[in-house]
């Protein structure tokens, strides 16, 4: 880290914090990541003066999809499996049906796309 001149900072989610309130029994479960996209979710709400209530969506290998109340107090959430895993999921457990994947160029930069349309 000297290299940036700084010291990491780890995060465990906790019971409140930035405004946020977990709503969990058990507090620390909850992914660090999950806990620090509310926050940062919750956060961009209050410097735009809405105080809302918010679904905070993250997309990866995982899809989680968070809810938090206009007092800022998470509501719970679910983890999804993502694109991927979704798609090898459907293509293992369900006969006669193949998922195709394919390169596609755009804008200059190859694409790798996997669904059930076209190549």
């Amino acid at each position: 880290m000297e290299l940036w001149d700084t010291t990491p900072q780890w995060v465990v989610s906790g019971l409140s914090e930035a405004g946020l309130a977990s709503g969990y029994d058990h507090p620390a479960r909850l992914g660090s990541d999950r806990w620090v996209a509310m926050i940062g979710a919750l956060q961009h709400l209050l410097a735009s003066n809405r105080q809302q209530p918010c679904v905070v969506v993250m997309v990866g290998t995982a899809v989680t999809v968070e809810a938090i109340d206009a007092s800022g107090r998470f509501l719970g959430g679910i983890i999804l499996p993502g694109h991927d895993i979704m798609l090898r999921a459907l293509e293992s457990g369900t006969a006669g049906l193949h998922v195709p994947t394919c390169l596609w160029r755009y804008q200059g930069q190859w694409l790798f796309v996997g669904g059930f349309g076209r190549c």
